[in-house]
């Protein structure tokens, strides 16, 4: 199905949360990236969207969490199921085939967030995460500086200001100006949970 975006494109984690806050949510998330506090942010809003869902944490990297097939067994007093998989990398890898085809079109009530680091969109997992309605969700951490190939921009004129700004208003119903957003930057730190 098409949800408004070219297949392939990734949503940002804000238009996710957005998305959530108001629409269904979808069979399966992918977030994809080396922001944790970001991937947090989107499971977050997906686990409040599902709240009443039985829900499973597996671990990706351990060999004994379940195969795909386990997503479609739903419990006995629950109709809806979320199942994050953390670390999922592995765990994608050893079950590609089988993924694929479950994400191709996920049963009703069973939700599946994959965390993790890298997405490649070529693959046929990813092909069918978007051909089966999912959504890929990009949480890489934002850059600290301008790109050095945009020459005479400002030093406070980067991503992780203008996500700061955004933060701010958001969550805080406050405005902060870029210089201002860039020196809270250089005061606290990089990290997105701070």
């Amino acid at each position: 199905p098409y949800h408004g975006r070219r297949m392939g494109t990734p949503l940002a984690p804000a238009a996710a949360v957005r998305r959530l806050a108001s629409g269904p949510p979808p069979g399966a998330v992918a977030l994809a990236g080396d922001e944790p506090f970001l991937q947090e942010e989107v499971a977050a809003a997906l686990r409040a969207r599902l709240a009443g869902a039985a829900r499973e944490a597996w671990d990706g990297e351990e060999e004994s969490a379940p195969p795909p097939a386990a997503l479609s067994e739903g419990t006995l007093f629950e109709e809806r199921t979320l199942v994050e998989v953390r670390r999922a990398d592995p765990w994608v890898a050893r079950h590609k085939d089988a993924l694929a085809e479950w994400l191709a079109a996920p049963p009703p009530g069973r939700h599946l967030a994959l965390h993790l680091e890298r997405y490649d969109a070529r693959t046929a997992v990813a092909r069918a995460l978007e051909g089966g309605g999912g959504w890929h969700v990009s949480c890489r951490r934002p850059w600290a500086s301008p790109p050095p190939w945009e020459k005479g921009r400002a030093a406070w004129d980067h991503d992780l200001g203008a996500w700061v700004r955004a933060r701010a208003k958001s969550a805080y119903g406050k405005r902060i100006s870029g210089p201002a957003a860039h020196l809270l930057i250089q005061r606290a730190g990089q990290p997105m949970g701070v």
